[in-house]
């Protein structure tokens, strides 16, 4: 049987519920069902053999979890874990920001998906202290990050602690330039976990660099990220597009509507400089990347490109020609330009 010390907690629990605190010491007796590299797992007596199974599902995960997280964290160190399964509905929790101590309730006592998500979450949240990046697991910015890691390696598992419609369907207040200093509070924490969600799955942004962007706030974390201060306006106003303020919103047992596409619509011309002697040729090797084309006005061949982000200049690859040029992309990153010469040749010139 361990002793158990319970101090101040960072909990994942769902709307209504308390993790059992202060009834701490009347918690276990348990039992130890095994251990791993990094943890050391316990049942409460009292579930008997669906307590058993619970912490065996745990122990075959375990090390996998931990593995991914530490992918995600930079390869951070959190120390050797101990893990309670109790009888109860309340979530999980830990005592204070680094201890290793992790209390996962058992729910029916049959689903080792969930508690395994409810390990995972516990976990990144000792590694965010550890981490010392910014994170603050005990602050809606953290809880967030809590939720999104933990559904990430066990998606199907948030069913009752799902946030984001909580935020959707409130008057939307700004908790990315800001933090709210608390892990219980349903709002803050959906709109946590929605923009963590939107920079994964709506701007592209692994989660590794997510999670070693850090910050005081989501907004540093972004700046980190994009070297954009705007944060809130981007993510509020796409959200509003899809999910007008006023009409409800039920996602489900998810935190995550993203990517959300908005109807295409073409932009107004500008300008790509230059003086041109043909019409352009325009060819795409891959996503994201254009390749342009003419001849300008001393008879070269010239190039603009587009990467994705931004248009490179224009440059001269020589040449004088008699004709436009005619351009192919065949493969990734392979370019082959055919053009008549001054001896009225045809003539090539390849990229890769």
């Amino acid at each position: 049987m361990a002793d158990i010390q319970i101090q101040t907690t960072s909990v994942l629990v769902k709307p209504g519920e308390q993790a059992p605190a202060a009834e701490a010491p009347a918690l276990g007796p348990y039992t130890k069902q095994g251990s791993t590299a990094n943890f050391d797992v316990y049942y409460d007596n009292s579930l008997g053999a669906n307590g058993q199974n619970l912490a065996k599902a745990v122990l075959a995960n375990c090390e996998a979890d931990l593995f991914a997280l530490r992918g995600w964290f930079g390869g951070v160190n959190p120390g050797h874990f101990s893990v309670y399964i109790d009888r109860g509905t309340f979530g999980a929790y830990h005592a204070t920001r680094p201890a290793t101590e992790i209390h996962c309730a058992a729910f029916n006592g049959t689903d080792g998906a969930q508690t395994n998500m409810l390990n995972v979450a516990e976990a990144d949240e000792v590694m965010m202290a550890v981490q010392n990046v910014g994170w603050n697991c005990g602050a809606s910015a953290g809880e967030g990050l809590s939720r999104v890691l933990a559904t990430q390696r066990y998606p199907a598992e948030l069913d009752g602690f799902a946030s984001a419609s909580s935020w959707l369907n409130s008057a939307r207040p700004d908790w990315v330039t800001n933090t709210e200093g608390t892990d219980r509070d349903y709002v803050s924490i959906g709109c946590a976990t929605l923009f963590i969600n939107y920079l994964r799955y709506q701007l592209h942004i692994s989660l590794a660099r997510i999670v070693q962007a850090g910050g005081a706030t989501l907004q540093h974390a972004y700046q980190h990220l994009t070297n954009s201060a705007d944060a809130f306006g981007p993510f509020a106003a796409l959200l509003q597009r899809h999910f007008p303020a006023g009409r409800p919103v039920n996602l489900g047992s998810s935190d995550n509507p993203f990517p959300l596409l908005d109807p295409a619509a073409w932009g107004a011309w500008e300008s790509l400089g230059g003086v041109l002697e043909s019409p352009p040729k325009v060819v795409a090797w891959g996503p994201n990347r254009l390749d342009i084309f003419a001849m300008g006005t001393d008879s070269a061949l010239y190039h603009r490109w587009w990467d994705g982000a931004n248009w490179g200049g224009w440059e001269s690859l020589g040449g004088t020609l008699e004709s436009p040029p005619k351009a192919v992309a065949w493969s990734a990153n392979r370019l082959d330009v055919f053009a008549v010469g001054t001896d009225s040749a045809l003539w090539h010139r390849r990229w890769g």
